[in-house]
């Protein structure tokens, strides 16, 4: 008996090392890959290749798992603007823009929660400053005048919003971005939502996954489009591997928030 405890006792010591030693270099892997994940070359491996390498990806998974408080983030080439167009009865409308996204699908054979952080406005209170006039976000591929859908395992890709993953995930993700945190917008005018979708790892998917998508919702005449200047104002696209380990960091991609194009 004392052999059988002090040889599962081995196991658990070596694993808890293997992890935590996975867990403190997932944050220098995110920009090592950067041009290879969150760029634009098809080539070398996804961010979950690097963190299972010759691991099986049960040996980074948790039995009692829970949500990351980490992220391994890539800069990305995609762009966000915020559409503002006055309204007869003095509100505004907004159109927010995502355009030029692109990065590697994944290559691990899992199941994936595709968790869109988008900046919207509140009040100082904290609570929102917009009504949303679409129930979701949905990606497409093509172009804004010649849409079609993003269709990934056989399914389209529409991402809804998530209260409680708001409540529950990005408090802890919220700090020192040196520490893979994504940072705080206290005094912006606004603040993060979490919009997600569940898909399960498509093998017969191409290389890259390309699209844009759109976003529409109403707020009063005093609010005012972020400040594209402010480094803090970025939007994330999150693809996290809920059967992982909580200490492993999930992988994102970091969207910049840009002035409106001149048409």
């Amino acid at each position: 008996m004392r052999l059988v405890f002090r040889s599962t006792s081995r196991r658990i010591v070596l694993r808890a090392a293997t992890l935590a030693a996975l867990a403190a270099s997932a944050l220098g892997l995110a920009p090592a890959a950067e041009a290879l994940d969150g760029g634009a070359a098809a080539v070398g491996l996804t961010y979950y290749q690097q963190m299972a390498g010759s691991h099986p990806l049960s040996a980074l998974e948790s039995t009692s798992p829970g949500v990351p408080s980490a992220l391994a983030i890539d800069n990305c080439s995609a762009t966000v603007e915020y559409l503002p167009a006055a309204q007869p009865d003095g509100s505004l409308l907004w159109d927010v823009l995502i355009q030029g996204f692109q990065r590697n699908t994944e290559r691990v054979k899992a199941v994936y929660d595709m968790l869109f952080v988008l900046p919207l406005p509140v009040t100082p209170s904290g609570s929102a400053a917009f009504t949303p006039l679409d129930s979701a976000i949905i990606p497409e591929t093509g172009s804004p005048s010649a849409p079609a859908p993003l269709l990934y395992g056989g399914e389209q890709i529409v991402l809804k919003r998530n209260v409680g993953l708001e409540k529950t995930l990005l408090p802890g993700l919220i700090g020192d971005p040196s520490h893979g945190k994504l940072p705080s917008l206290t005094g912006t005018g606004y603040g993060y939502t979490l919009w997600d979708t569940i898909v399960q790892y498509d093998p017969s998917y191409g290389p890259r996954l390309q699209g844009w998508a759109s976003f529409h919702y109403a707020t009063s005449s005093a609010v005012s489009a972020p400040v594209a200047s402010d480094s803090r104002m970025k939007a994330y696209l999150i693809t996290w591997i809920p059967a992982l380990d909580s200490n492993i960091p999930a992988y994102a991609v970091r969207m910049a928030v840009q002035n409106p194009s001149a048409p």
